[in-house]
């Protein structure tokens, strides 16, 4: 995956982040935890449909939201995303 295609992922995530938080876009970085972004647990739920739809892609199902895929940071979302992507282009 190229560098314009993982800006593009993050860019991505910190936009529909910033939509569900309080927290200016300006403030979130790869190591902004989703708990300092100002995402309740709705806004989680929120963002990770919205960018599942935006990306074409599923992420894993856990009854715990954070379990979802080991969500930490923005970094993780961007990490697991550009992995969802890899694989979605493998099966093309």
């Amino acid at each position: 995956m190229g560098f314009r295609m993982a800006d593009s992922i993050e860019k991505k995530v910190m936009d529909v982040i910033s939509k569900y938080s309080d927290v200016s876009r300006d403030s979130l970085s790869l190591s902004t935890t989703l708990e300092d972004s100002g995402l309740d647990s709705m806004g989680v739920v929120e963002t990770l449909f919205d960018l599942e739809d935006f990306f074409a892609v599923t992420m894993p199902d856990s009854d715990d939201i954070q379990d979802r895929f080991n969500l930490g940071t923005i970094g993780d979302i961007v990490t697991e995303l550009q992995r969802l992507m890899s694989e979605k282009e493998a099966v093309s």
